[in-house]
C-alpha cells in the first residue's frame, strides 16, 4: 500500500494546474493499489501443490493409506490457500506478463471511464501508476499520439519508475506532470476559451 499524504497530494493538483495553463491538453493522475484482485492465485497454485503430494509419495517410496493421502491434500490445499492470500506471496506467484496485462488494461478502463477521449481538444493524457504490478504508464488522446511519438513518453515513464524503486511515488508524479506539461505546451499551446474539463486532484482507484 501507498498512501500519499494531503500535502503530497495538494502538490500533485497543484503541479496540473501549473501545467494545464501553458497547453490546452488535460492531464489526470491516477493512483491504483492493485489492478486486479487475483482471487483466482491463491486457489491455483494451492491446488496444483495439493495435486503433486501423491507423486511426491510414489517418488519417495513412501507406503501411505489412500485415506490418509486424501486427508493430506485437503489439509495442505487449505493451508496453502490461506498461506497464499498474503499479498507480498500472492504477487510474487503472478508471472510478470499477467502483472503487466492486468495493469494495462486497468489503466485503459480508467482512461475510459475518467472521460479523458472526450475532451474538447482531444487531448487528455493520463499518468497511471499501479503500485502492486509496479507499472507506470502515460495514455494520450487520439490528437496527442499522432503528433507526440512514444518514445517521448517512454523515456518520463523510465524515470517514474527509477522514482518507484526508491520509494518515492509522490516526486515521480511531480516530476512527470512537469515534464509531461512541457511536452504538451510544445504542440498544444493554450488557446482562447480553454476550460479545465477534469479534475487535478489525484485519483486513487
Amino acid at each position: 500500500m501507498v498512501k500519499l499524504t494531503e500535502q503530497q497530494k495538494q502538490a500533485i493538483a497543484e503541479a496540473i494546474e501549473t501545467a494545464e495553463k501553458n497547453t490546452s491538453g488535460e492531464l489526470v493522475a491516477v493512483l491504483a493499489q492493485s489492478s486486479d484482485d487475483y482471487l483466482y492465485i491463491p486457489v491455483l497454485w494451492a491446488s496444483l501443490l495439493s495435486l503433486a503430494l501423491p507423486g511426491i509419495f510414489i517418488l519417495g517410496e513412501l507406503l501411505i493409506d489412500p485415506v490418509r493421502i486424501y486427508q493430506y491434500q485437503v489439509g495442505s490445499f487449505i493451508l496453502l490457500a490461506l498461506m497464499f492470500q498474503w499479498f507480498p506471496i500472492k504477487m510474487s506467484l503472478i508471472p510478470p506478463i499477467v502483472k503487466r496485462q492486468r495493469a494495462a488494461l486497468r489503466a485503459r478502463d480508467e482512461f475510459l471511464t475518467l472521460g479523458l477521449h472526450n475532451t474538447s481538444h482531444r487531448g487528455g493524457i493520463m499518468i497511471f501508476v499501479s503500485v502492486a504490478e509496479h507499472y507506470v504508464e502515460i495514455l494520450t488522446d487520439q490528437s496527442v499520439s499522432e503528433k507526440i511519438p512514444d518514445q517521448e513518453w517512454e523515456q518520463l515513464v523510465a524515470r517514474f519508475i527509477d522514482c518507484i524503486r526508491q520509494g518515492d511515488f509522490a516526486t515521480g508524479y511531480l516530476e512527470t506532470i512537469k515534464s509531461s506539461g512541457e511536452i504538451m505546451a510544445n504542440h498544444f499551446p493554450p488557446g482562447a476559451g480553454d476550460n479545465n474539463e477534469l479534475t487535478n486532484q489525484l485519483i486513487e482507484v
